[in-house]
């Protein structure tokens, strides 16, 4: 169940435990391929949209 934590944004950084500790390793890593994913499919669904400004 320990795996759970991950995948709901409200307990993967619970504010208070931010307070006393800083993120593991893990937590980090997460975190980095997550911004990657989401950077990467904004510029190739941008490029698939048929704005004409």
């Amino acid at each position: 169940m320990d795996f759970f934590k991950y995948a709901s944004p409200i307990n993967f950084a619970i504010p208070s435990d931010r307070l006393t500790s800083w993120m593991n390793s893990t937590d980090v890593w997460i975190s980095v391929i997550a911004l990657v994913v989401f950077v990467t499919l904004t510029f190739v669904l941008y490029k698939k949209k048929d704005l004409k400004v």
